[in-house]
């Protein structure tokens, strides 16, 4: 079946072809009405842009874009923080532009003012606030899909192995010795934290019995459920990330519970964890940056081969970890 083109569009709506380019991208150079038809008529035609020739017929760069849930709370992570500075750097290297994008929300019927060749959509950002953003087939893959709207999601993405490096850790704490696990979670309703949970609980299981093993949010672990615990000899927390255990941590310090009495583990592989010798499953923020760029340029050369990557992670172990 012969390719749809530009000039295709711009016959059967008796449009000239810049001006179906421009609608395409989102420019407020064309009226809002024009820019609907030009979608509407793109998407009946089946036309998919194709991002090499964009960048031989302008002369430019390619664009690409990664969008941020719109409050940007994402740039409080370290791990998030450290992958998009990766991410940016390949971008210079490779001479494609790069643009951090808030997400046009749920809803909104509004064309996007600016609409990249391709798309990395942080994992935190709800699959509905970004339709605006994924019409006319821009290619996208998610980056640490973890929004409970990407559930079941089996598109291009690249994700954490959640679940391996959370049975690495409690495996870890076996055989140091943990007879008794609390595992804490930090965020509800994140699919990644499920996934911590899951394979911490799956692994302490091969050997420990289950009443041995519980959980609870961070916001539940009152002072009283922190001392039973650290009564008891032999038992380890373990956290959904970092920064929740660096907030157990300074709990059980102003407790009064003595450092290592209780051993302590965390996700995410954060700086400040090596000050205290947390144990943690440390994120490769480098490797995570070229997968998602490497994904990502798979995409755009042929959407429907992008790959599902799986991030390895790899343990680094605290002076906190004897029980």
């Amino acid at each position: 079946m012969r390719k749809i083109t530009l000039a295709d569009i711009a016959g059967a709506l008796g449009l000239d072809k810049s001006s179906v380019s421009l609608a395409l991208r989102g420019s407020a150079r064309i009226s809002e009405e024009t820019r609907g038809k030009v979608r509407r008529m793109a998407e009946e035609m089946g036309y998919q842009p194709n991002a090499a020739a964009r960048q031989l017929r302008v002369g430019g760069p390619l664009a690409v874009g990664l969008v941020l849930p719109a409050t940007f709370a994402a740039l409080g992570s370290h791990v998030a923080v450290a992958v998009i500075q990766g991410i940016a750097r390949l971008a210079f290297e490779k001479g494609t532009l790069f643009a951090l994008m808030p997400s046009p929300g749920k809803g909104s019927g509004a064309a996007a003012p600016f609409v990249p060749d391709g798309l990395l959509l942080w994992g935190d950002t709800p699959v509905e606030d970004v339709g605006p953003l994924l019409r006319n087939g821009c290619p996208f893959v998610v980056l640490d899909p973890n929004h409970p709207s990407y559930r079941g999601f089996a598109g291009a993405a690249v994700r954490i192995d959640n679940q391996g490096g959370a049975a690495a850790m409690a495996g870890y704490l076996v055989a140091q010795g943990a007879e008794r696990l609390l595992f804490v979670k930090a965020r509800g309703e994140h699919l990644g934290h499920e996934e911590r949970w899951e394979g911490a609980r799956a692994r302490w299981l091969e050997d420990k019995p289950l009443h041995t093993v519980s959980c609870c949010m961070l916001e539940e672990l009152a002072d009283a459920h922190l001392l039973a615990f650290a009564a008891e000899p032999k038992g380890a927390v373990f956290c959904s990330n970092d920064d929740a255990a660096v907030k157990v941590w300074h709990q059980l310090a102003r407790l009064g519970v003595r450092p290592g009495s209780v051993a302590l583990a965390g996700f995410d592989g954060i700086p400040q964890g090596e000050d205290f010798g947390l144990a943690t499953v440390v994120v490769d923020a480098a490797a995570f940056a070229q997968m998602a760029f490497d994904t990502l340029a798979a995409a755009m050369a042929k959407p429907q081969d992008a790959p599902s990557l799986t991030l390895p992670v790899s343990l680094r172990l605290g002076v906190t970890s004897s029980c």
